[in-house]
């Protein structure tokens, strides 16, 4: 919505027809004016060149030099007047040539004159450059477009205008909408003969050369092949995730205002959409040994487990449901956000967390975000505002679709330890592996998480341990020291650096 809209939010798509309709009109009125002109000026320019030519040009057959498109002065000097009907009438030639000063005008001077035909309809004006006087009809209705055809023609750019974006969007959705419908032609890379049960997780090591630790948003591209990680945990990793569903519902998954009215109407179709990409697409075409489809693409079977699952959301199916499906189908959490419906459209649009589900997450309850915009959730993150609030509403609101971009970033355990007393089997280091994308028609945005957990004496024996006991430090180091206290480095800090250091 514009500074200068006087409409509602939801009435200026009628503000820019109409913007558009009197553009329309503008063109056709100016237009045929605006091309006279040019081409008045054109031939002039080219009679122009052509009297300079040597020998044979104008100036050397010794002819007059043409004269410039006036709306005064006739090609012969003749002076010309338009009056109030647009209508040329005679003035006398420039030279000042012989006029009637009868203050009457010439129709009533003609009518009145007995020794003339009455001409009222026609005016009958001498030419020297023609044989017999040509006559102008000064009652003759000038030519227009009918009406019929006009609002034909304003009916006819509107619906071409109309077709033109609505291909333009197509357009611009034209290779992701191939990921998410069409196999053949997806680029996502089938992994033919991949074996889960022997396949390692990710090893993360965010903290490697963070000597100081500076929030940014640290991303980076990401294949879409590479979306959602499969592993030798899976099978675990998803009865954890189960178990922690039945046991935390209200808690692990949600949506904003389920089921009332001010619930948003773009929550559902997304959700939809996120739900039949994943079952429907990615998962059969990435992973082929873990996943397939029946005959009609109509149903998901996970081998491993043995369940099914119809790959598209039927109008009498939750929502909500949907999101259980996907927490125990894949081993990450999904958070979808969308632009606030009022958003203006010459700003940054602000994006609300409307629907979620997270069997993971870090420090916090998800429930409490539900609603919220980013700037809100982030509220206990120290200095985000200052940091990071512009520039991530600036990325959330240019994201196109097609791109896909992760993060990684750690943390540790949260207890309270006195140096000396570290548990080495009972402490871990936390990373949680990132995605952002954005669909393709409902245009939400998607939010991925996957978590990692890998035990503090595997770091140190990796001979990480000096690494990760400098990243430590670096959180007093940053552009925001207070991170050091925010992730609970003054807790467990002394205790974790004088293990991985000794």
């Amino acid at each position: 919505m514009a500074w200068y809209s006087i409409l509602p939010s939801e009435l200026t798509h009628l503000e820019s027809w109409a913007a558009r309709i009197f553009f329309f009109l503008g063109l056709i009125t100016i237009g045929p004016w605006a091309f006279l002109v040019f081409l008045d000026a054109s031939i002039w320019i080219y009679r122009l060149i052509l009297w300079e030519v040597p020998w044979i040009g104008g100036r050397a057959r010794g002819r007059q030099r043409p004269r410039a498109p006036s709306l005064n002065e006739r090609p012969s000097g003749q002076r010309r007047a338009f009056g109030l009907r647009g209508v040329e009438t005679d003035t006398g030639d420039s030279q000042g040539g012989d006029r009637d000063a009868s203050p009457l005008p010439k129709r009533e001077r003609d009518r009145d004159d007995p020794g003339k035909e009455n001409v009222s309809p026609v005016v009958q004006i001498s030419n020297p450059h023609l044989k017999a006087p040509y006559k102008l009809n000064i009652d003759a209705p000038w030519p227009i477009i009918p009406r019929n055809l006009l609002y034909v023609l304003i009916v006819g750019l509107c619906a071409a205008m109309w077709r033109i974006r609505q291909y333009r969007k197509a357009n611009s959705y034209g290779q992701t909408k191939t990921t998410y419908s069409d196999n053949k032609t997806s680029p996502i890379i089938p992994l033919e003969g991949f074996n889960w049960e022997e396949t390692e997780q990710l090893q993360y090591r965010p903290f490697k050369g963070k000597d100081k630790y500076n929030l940014t948003m640290a991303l980076e591209n990401l294949d879409p092949s590479e979306l959602l990680p499969m592993d030798k945990t899976y099978q675990d990793r998803l009865a954890l995730r189960k178990s922690i569903l039945e046991q935390h519902h209200d808690v692990v998954v949600a949506i904003n205002n389920d089921q009332t009215p001010e619930e948003d109407p773009r929550i559902r179709p997304a959700i939809s959409e996120l739900y039949n990409f994943v079952l429907g697409t990615y998962l059969p075409t990435r992973y082929p040994s873990m996943f397939k489809l029946n005959a009609e693409s109509s149903i998901f079977q996970n081998l491993v487990t043995g369940t099914t699952w119809p790959t598209t959301l039927s109008p009498r199916t939750p929502a909500i449901q949907a999101l259980e499906i996907l927490s125990q189908t894949v081993d990450d959490d999904f958070l979808i956000l969308l632009p606030e419906p009022s958003s203006d459209s010459e700003e940054q649009p602000k994006y609300v967390l409307q629907a979620f589900v997270t069997c993971f997450p870090a420090g916090f309850n998800t429930r409490k975000k539900l609603g919220l915009r980013l700037v809100d959730i982030h509220i206990p993150v120290p200095r985000y505002r200052e940091k990071m609030e512009r520039s991530m509403d600036r990325f959330f609101g240019r994201l196109q679709v097609g791109k896909f971009w992760n993060t990684c970033c750690g943390g540790g355990k949260e207890e309270a330890i006195e140096p000396g007393e570290l548990n080495v089997d009972q402490t871990v280091l936390r990373c949680e592996r990132q995605t952002l994308h954005r669909l393709p028609v409902s245009e939400a945005l998607v939010f991925t998480i996957h978590t990692y957990t890998y035990p503090v004496k595997q770091i140190k024996d990796e001979g990480c341990g000096e690494d990760l006991a400098n990243a430590i430090d670096g959180l007093k180091r940053g552009n925001v020291p207070e991170m050091h206290a925010y992730k609970k480095g003054d807790v467990w800090g002394e205790a974790l650096k004088d293990f991985l250091r000794s």
